[in-house]
């Protein structure tokens, strides 16, 4: 009976040890998995923000300059003179 039962305990624990060698493998694996995919979603997203990250600068540096322009017609608008009949026939005169 102590023979069975140590043969029995035995194979119960090379079972086991096999059983945890071949989880452990597994999980291993696993984990390699998750790193791998980890490291190519961020790659991923960090291309995705450097690409949108230069759509919006190219999006405000063309705001900056239509802003630019926008002002400077205004300014043209608000700047001009009247040109009076007194104007005109110096501008006719000078231009002969």
């Amino acid at each position: 009976m102590l023979k069975s039962f140590t043969e029995y305990r035995e194979q119960n624990t090379n079972t086991t040890k096999t059983e945890l060698q071949t989880m452990s493998e597994e999980m291993s694996k696993k984990i390699e998995l998750i790193q791998a995919m980890t490291v190519s979603l961020y790659d991923e997203a960090s291309g995705k923000y450097e690409e949108n990250k230069q759509q919006l600068n190219k999006m405000y540096n063309d705001m900056n300059f239509n802003m630019e322009r926008i002002f400077g017609k205004l300014n043209q608008m608000s700047t001009s003179t009247i040109i009076t009949p007194i104007t005109m026939q110096n501008q006719e005169f000078t231009a002969e």
